[in-house]
């Protein structure tokens, strides 16, 4: 027998779009209509009032829905003070400040009233649903430590790596964009954890290419965002006039050359990783999805990977270590990395 879902839903995290899309589906998922929703916001409300908003009925509902957005601000949860914690993390508070004991009394009478701590979660019946919106809290005091033992816990963090990445190209997937793997890299780079600006860059990618269908040397119009991989293409094809010309234009743009650098060396990297795991029996999708490979690219990355020889890539690998060591040390960029580049692109040769 299936198990009844929770009346109570937990919404965490601090993603914000992926926070909007969980609470959209689980609207959906219970067949709810916005009319039915009861809409609160933490930093306005405490616990007692989410609780009393949950248990009462409308006349024109026979079920009750509470959102509550910003929940994490609520009052009344009978946690632990903010000050404790910055105290045990080992922060320093506000010094005090001496002031007569009149001047103090009068502030703490004018002070805004704490609310008082709710006594316990309420019963609520199968026609009720409460649905907190939370950025971050800490779940092991007070109300919040309750509502965590019976709520549907949704997780609405800040996606990392590989699965931001997978998560960037899936939004680029539904808006019926092409971008390739380095461009859409740098993209989540300058965009940061937050899923949601990095869709919007996407959009405006997508109405840069308008009905055109512009290609991807276009976009990166759009991001304002040197062509990077543009250079690792090249390089990957050993096209030294090719790396060379995009080195110049990407420097030209204001690209960092410590950014440039580690571009071609993941480059040469990923090459390396990908033909150890081609000679260990490795697939072709399975060696390209083990290293994040975007599915589009894995099959211009085994071409080449089979112009690539293992001493090709241990030179190249050793040129961009002594090109990383000169530039750290305040070496002039553009003559440092156009050597590096050459010789890696004539196969050691400047």
């Amino acid at each position: 027998m299936a198990k009844a879902p929770s009346p109570i839903i937990l919404i965490l995290g601090q993603d914000s779009l992926r926070a909007d899309r969980a609470l959209a589906g689980v609207l959906k998922e219970r067949s709810v209509d916005p009319s039915e929703i009861v809409r609160l916001w933490g930093d306005e409300s405490s616990f007692a009032d989410v609780f009393a908003a949950a248990t009462s009925r409308s006349l024109f509902s026979d079920r009750t829905v509470v959102v509550v957005r910003r929940a994490e601000k609520l009052r009344g949860g009978g946690g632990k003070d903010p000050d404790d914690d910055l105290a045990e993390e080992g922060g320093d508070l506000p010094e005090a400040i001496d002031e007569p004991q009149e001047k103090r009394g009068r502030r703490k009478a004018g002070g805004k009233a704490t609310a008082a701590p709710a006594s316990d979660i309420p019963d609520l019946d199968p026609s009720s649903t409460l649905i907190f919106v939370v950025r971050k809290t800490d779940r092991r005091f007070g109300m919040w430590k309750k509502i965590s033992k019976v709520a549907e816990l949704i997780d609405a963090e800040y996606l990392k790596g590989k699965a931001l990445n997978m998560a960037a190209f899936a939004e680029a997937k539904a808006l019926g964009l092409r971008v390739p793997d380095d461009l859409l890299r740098d993209l989540v780079e300058q965009s940061g954890p937050s899923l949601g600006r990095i869709a919007s860059e996407l959009e405006k990618m997508l109405l840069y290419q308008g009905s055109a269908g512009r290609g991807a040397e276009d976009s990166v119009a759009v991001t304002s965002s040197p062509p990077l991989y543009l250079l690792a293409d090249a390089l990957m094809l050993k096209d030294k006039r090719r790396s060379l010309g995009l080195l110049d234009e990407a420097l030209r743009q204001g690209e960092a050359g410590l950014k440039v650098l580690a571009t071609v060396h993941g480059t040469v990297r990923k090459l390396a990783l990908f033909r150890a795991l081609r000679h260990s029996g490795v697939s072709t999708a399975d060696a390209g999805a083990q290293l994040g490979i975007f599915p589009f690219k894995v099959a211009d990355t085994e071409r080449a990977a089979r112009a690539w020889s293992d001493a090709d890539i241990g030179r190249a690998l050793a040129i961009f270590a002594e090109a990383d060591r000169r530039l750290k040390l305040s070496a002039p960029v553009v003559p440092v990395l156009t050597h590096a580049l050459a010789r890696v692109a004539s196969g050691g040769r400047a």
